[in-house]
């Protein structure tokens, strides 16, 4: 979707923490922030288009959900004296105070769903197995209340599911993740897979050049709805990094089908799964299931526990199964999560972080509640290990 009303500019509510009066939007499409940036003349070299408001209290909003603001009021926040330009974050850009001159700032809810290149692709499904033996085992990297998780066949990493850091990194922070692995990925070239697009699921990426995508990924895989300015900019630069098969845009299943479809042939031991279009991303996006002859694990994104029990419900042999939990232990719908008697519990792994917001806290505490007494997994926190969580899914 591309916006050619001049009085308008649409916006994404990127995180909306209503208890900690915290506010965080982008632009739907680069256009409307190129002219907000040439107007109020910022680094022409600066790529961070989202803006982080403090001590928020304006209307109630809906998190992942697009607005209409005025172009002229968006002008005159940019104008303000409280707005600062961040330099030492790769998402963020801007940050200003919230004030009572900006209560009508946001208006009509738009009930659209963006797509790259404003149409839906036409490049082709991945649907042919990978040229990989059973997996060795996989990691659940420490990146606080994020998500980046790596999977190993022969102890080499070659899939990276997500490769996201929470919200308040810094640049050095950010660089300093990547940089511990930088030479493993260029010399095992591991496939990238992006869940959906929040934030904390794909901002490591922010930080890598095209030089270093094309020296340390072989494939890109990522939902085809890309809902803001950022997501369109990442795949951007992944088109100038990687061949054009390559890339593979995944479209989501139609709202009256299947939950969930596998795109991978059956006999395959990896398993990526779409899901149905939904206005929700944690709904809509792209699950990945790994499977050895001894172990499974389940990566979950941030969907609920009735997409996750569907894929469990395809693993009838004798093994035992991993979850790594979704949406940070925090809400997924009613938990549901049901094996084949055939089927053993392992590790259930949440990458909590240091958040102090209540309603995660109580989230968090009745996932881990159902945990111990709906399943046998053996709960493990990220936070608490103080560095990345291995899980071997081979006996030797």
């Amino acid at each position: 979707m591309r916006n050619t009303n001049n009085t308008y500019i649409f916006i994404y509510i990127e995180e909306y923490r209503p208890t900690e009066n915290l506010l965080l939007f982008d632009f739907v499409d680069n256009q409307s922030f190129m002219e907000i940036k040439t107007f109020i003349r910022s680094d022409p070299q600066k790529r961070s288009s989202m803006v982080l408001i403090r001590n928020y209290h304006g209307k109630k909003l809906e998190e992942g959900a697009v607005y209409r603001v005025s172009r002229n009021k968006m002008l005159e926040i940019f104008l303000l004296e409280s707005m600062l330009e961040i330099h030492n974050s790769y998402l963020i850009g801007y940050s200003f105070e919230y004030s009572k001159v900006l209560s009508d700032l946001f208006s009509a809810k738009q009930e659209i769903i963006t797509y790259y290149l404003d149409e839906k692709s036409n490049l082709p499904l991945l649907t042919k197995n990978f040229p990989v033996s059973d997996a060795s085992g996989f990691n659940v990297r420490n990146v606080g209340h994020a998500n980046w998780n790596e999977v190993e066949f022969e102890h080499r990493v070659k899939i990276v599911y997500d490769i996201g850091s929470h919200l308040h990194s810094t640049k050095q922070e950010i660089d300093n993740l990547f940089a511990d692995k930088y030479i493993e990925y260029k010399k095992n070239l591991p496939m990238l897979i992006i869940s959906h697009w929040d934030k904390d699921h794909y901002h490591a990426l922010l930080g890598l050049e095209s030089e270093t995508i094309q020296q340390c990924f072989s494939t890109f895989i990522f939902p085809e709805h890309t809902p803001n300015a950022t997501s369109k900019r990442i795949v951007d630069r992944i088109r100038n990094s990687l061949p054009k098969n390559s890339i593979h845009y995944i479209k989501n299943l139609k709202k009256a089908g299947r939950k969930v479809e596998s795109i991978c042939e059956p006999n395959c031991n990896i398993q990526i799964y779409r899901t149905r279009e939904n206005y929700s991303r944690n709904k809509s996006g792209i699950l990945l299931c790994v499977k050895s002859s001894f172990a499974s694990v389940i990566f979950s994104g941030d969907a609920d526990y009735s997409t996750c029990n569907l894929i469990l419900q395809e693993l009838k042999y004798y093994h035992t199964n991993h979850l790594v939990v979704p949406h940070h232990g925090g809400k997924a719908g009613a938990f549901k999560y049901v094996p084949h008697n055939s089927v053993n519990f392992g590790k259930a792994i949440i990458s909590t972080g240091t958040s102090k917001f209540l309603h995660f806290k109580n989230h968090l505490n009745k996932t881990k509640d159902d945990l111990k007494t709906k399943t046998k997994f053996q709960i493990i926190e990220v936070e608490e290990q103080k560095k990345d969580v291995h899980i071997k899914l081979k006996k030797f």
